[in-house]
């Protein structure tokens, strides 16, 4: 049996110094300065493709995501960063489009059931009436 510390919900890293963070469900944002070399820090969110990090002042600044130890999610910095990272899961847009199969697929079925249900009713009124 395996059981988690609290550490273990924090976020950590090499070269950098974790001065704040916060995470909510999927999200995660985390206040940093990092050192000069390799620097990353790894946050406590398992890793799987759609999550993307980028710089909470500039978000045109984005930062490279990896599989980490653990399978947590790894951001790469630059050399002496010094900023918020928002870490947060974006949906591909082919999920929009296989919910909306889903959906046309369910009307799709609730449409010929009423419509099979209409039908068998209007069949029992015209068989009482002869």
């Amino acid at each position: 049996e395996t059981w988690l510390t609290e550490a273990e919900y924090e976020p950590k890293g090499q070269n950098v110094s974790i001065l704040e963070s916060h995470k909510e469900y999927n999200r995660m944002e985390i206040k940093c300065q990092a050192g000069t070399g390799e620097a990353y820090l790894e946050a406590p969110l398992f890793y799987y493709p759609g999550y993307t990090a980028y710089d909470r002042n500039n978000e045109k600044v984005f930062f490279k995501i990896m599989r980490g130890s653990n399978n947590r999610i790894k951001v790469l910095l630059p050399d002496r960063y010094e900023g918020t990272i928002c870490i947060r899961f974006i949906e591909p847009f082919s999920w929009r489009i296989g919910e909306s199969i889903s959906l046309i697929g369910m009307a799709s079925i609730l449409f010929i059931k009423l419509k099979k249900l209409i039908q068998n009713k209007c069949k029992g009124i015209l068989v009482r009436e002869e």
